[in-house]
């Protein structure tokens, strides 16, 4: 099952779009505001409040956690999705925000990972996700396609479709070599034998002005 975090960071104005039937929609605390902007009308709202504008409406469940608390918003998010058995999650609003915050966020898709659940973050035109064992990449010739060891050094890899090929081999988590690759075919596969990998798609390439 498929769900939708929209935290309070910057978020694509083209969110609707990616939203399907029967998505999960859930906002971390602020993302709230992101969702009410756009119309949409989540079935959750988590988080401590502390930072939401608007006035939650009724309809969505509310679950409410303490201020000072060893968890953020968006890993309750995670963990409560997880709990009620979504494995397949895109999360909009993780970025953009507090540096702090975004760092945060890119280590719940390890954490994510680890418990059997796919999380994507999806800021602009770039999609994080974590493979820990293999994964197909659709999109176009000429995609930025980055990988990094996360958790960890990460061996065994093996590529196609990229214009730096990796054959078994290893990247470091001390060393970023494995950023600015890029899409040579429209579709490029990853796998690891050992260790997480930190992918990040950027579609249209390290020409896009956003970037």
């Amino acid at each position: 099952m498929r769900a939708i975090i929209i935290g309070g960071g910057s978020c694509n104005k083209n969110l609707k779009e990616y939203i399907l039937p029967g998505d999960f929609i859930v906002c971390a605390d602020s993302g709230y505001d992101h969702a009410k902007s756009l119309g949409l009308v989540p079935a959750l709202v988590i988080g401590d409040m502390d930072s939401i504008v608007s006035t939650v409406q009724s309809g969505p469940e509310i679950i409410t956690a303490p201020v000072q608390k060893d968890e953020t918003d968006s890993m309750l998010c995670v963990d409560i999705l997880a709990e009620r058995g979504f494995d397949n999650i895109l999360f909009f609003g993780a970025m953009g925000g507090r540096s702090d915050h975004s760092f945060a966020n890119i280590t719940l898709l390890l954490y994510a990972a680890k418990k059997g659940v796919h999380l994507e973050i999806v800021h602009e035109t770039s999609h994080m996700f974590v493979i820990d064992k293999k994964a197909e990449i659709s999109g176009n010739t000429g995609d930025t396609f980055s990988l990094f060891a996360l958790g960890g050094d990460a061996s065994g890899i093996t590529t196609t479709g990229l214009f730096y090929p990796l054959a078994d081999e290893t990247l470091f988590a001390d060393n970023p070599r494995g950023v600015s690759n890029e899409l040579v075919e429209n579709k490029a596969t990853v796998s690891v034998k050992n260790g997480y990998l930190l992918a990040i798609h950027i579609k249209g390439g390290e020409t896009n002005e956003q970037y």
